[in-house]
């Protein structure tokens, strides 16, 4: 009987940062042969407790050094942070997927505390600015699940997404100007918030 090969290392993708996974497993795609890693269904990189990013489709992960193409921050996820490196829309992970960002609480723009009130968050009408902001930069919104505050959008090409009031300085923009997506925004200003004045910027 013939055996087919599975594949190499040099197919497997690399991920080696702490915390970090993929689905299926890498344990899993050691197992898969060549053909079969060109076509992987909706594959996802996530960090726990941070976030994840699901790749639409039959995408191919052969070679893919994920350390250097997938980047999570909290509350924040830049997938070829160097422009350089970033392939054409539709090749590598540069293709539709869909994001989730744990802990997108809002943040009051005074005393900075984190709102996980339900109450508080309808006054500030949360999830109708998350939408918003999803329009904004281009992405389309989801849904914003309690009682992790996770933030789910579409996204489409890729860029850099994350709260505003969380961006890095340090990070330029990528291709496609979409820097700042999916958002966290804070609180609303003075002048809509029903909150005592100390608490108002």
């Amino acid at each position: 009987a013939t055996v087919a090969a599975t594949a190499d290392d040099d197919d497997v993708p690399k991920l080696t940062r702490p915390g970090y996974y993929t689905v299926p497993s890498l344990e899993q795609l050691r197992t898969y042969k060549p053909a079969r890693l060109a076509r992987v269904t909706n594959f996802t990189v996530g960090l726990e407790g941070v976030g994840t990013v699901t790749f639409e489709g039959e995408t191919d992960i052969r070679g893919l050094d994920l350390d250097a193409i997938v980047l999570f921050r909290p509350k924040e996820i830049c997938v070829y942070p160097e422009e350089a490196r970033s392939p054409p829309c539709g090749e590598g992970l540069n293709r539709p997927a869909r994001v989730t960002l744990f802990g997108c609480w809002p943040a009051e723009k005074s005393s900075r505390p984190p709102i996980k009130d339900p109450v508080r968050l309808r006054e500030v009408h949360y999830e109708r600015r998350l939408r918003r902001e999803s329009d904004k930069i281009g992405a389309a919104f989801v849904e914003s699940r309690p009682p992790d505050r996770a933030w789910v959008v579409h996204v489409h090409p890729f860029s850099r997404y994350g709260p505003p009031d969380h961006q890095h300085h340090d990070h330029h923009a990528a291709p496609g100007g979409l820097v700042g997506g999916p958002s966290c925004p804070d609180a609303t200003p003075a002048s809509s918030s029903p909150l005592p004045q100390r608490h108002t910027p």
